[in-house]
């Protein structure tokens, strides 16, 4: 990996790193930390549904079972199902940056890392 940008807490047996400096998400088992699947292509950046730009944070939402990624480069929010790894929906205007409701900062954009909610979905302060 180069530059992990952020892990999950694990979620239904997952682990999921932003590998920032590889363009992919990382999934690993939670028990035994085996390799189980990526999400997009290593060492290519791209704006497709398929690909990233520089993830840099993951957020596993325990309510709806989806993964949400911080696609920075893209200044995009990619959301996949974590049981099926299938794209669902983008937050934001690829490569658009801008400072209304439908585009994130120029500067890029973060989700909140899930390890600052213990399993029952309280915040930590």
């Amino acid at each position: 990996m180069r530059r992990k940008a952020s892990a999950s807490t694990p979620r239904a047996g997952h682990v999921f790193v932003a590998d920032s400096g590889n363009d992919r998400i990382q999934l690993f088992d939670a028990k035994s930390f085996a390799y189980v699947a990526t999400l997009g292509t290593a060492g290519t950046a791209g704006t497709d549904n398929a690909h990233f730009n520089a993830p840099s944070s993951v957020f596993v939402n325990g309510a709806t079972g989806q993964l949400y990624v911080a696609d920075t480069g893209n200044q995009r929010v990619q959301i996949f199902e974590t049981a099926t790894l299938a794209y669902v929906a983008t937050l934001g205007s690829t490569g658009a940056p801008g400072s209304d409701n439908l585009h994130s900062s120029a500067d890029g954009c973060r989700v909140q890392p899930d390890d600052a909610s213990d399993p029952g979905g309280r915040q930590w302060q």
